[in-house]
């Protein structure tokens, strides 16, 4: 197999219709309907949910699938009043020339 860019092997039930992008709650690992509430909701848990997610989503990759111009990673760092920083890190390698997330490469 090789790397796949299709949404639908990374993310369960994502889809589109043309204007909005639809990610199931149950693909946000930790977001609840409440914290996505629109009015009510919780910012930090949607924002959180959706790295998560991301790195989820890299995980479940064969390691011989995984992208090279793509990745994520966290690291649990503890804090003294008992609390753990979960710290998110996403690198996309560009294209010098626009905003476009560059190609793939087979040997790199």
């Amino acid at each position: 197999m090789a790397f796949s860019k299709v949404p639908t092997d990374w993310v369960a039930g994502i889809s589109e219709d043309g204007t909005d992008l639809i990610i199931p709650l149950a693909s946000i690992p930790g977001l609840t309907a409440a914290a996505a509430d629109a009015e009510n909701g919780d910012i930090r848990y949607i924002f959180r949910g959706l790295c998560a997610m991301q790195k989820a989503g890299q995980d479940a990759q064969d390691i011989a699938d995984l992208p090279v111009r793509m990745k994520i990673s966290t690291v649990d760092m503890p804090l003294s009043d008992g609390f753990i920083r979960k710290v998110y890190s996403s690198v996309f390698d560009n294209e010098v020339t626009a905003e476009e997330v560059a190609d793939e490469v087979a040997d790199e």
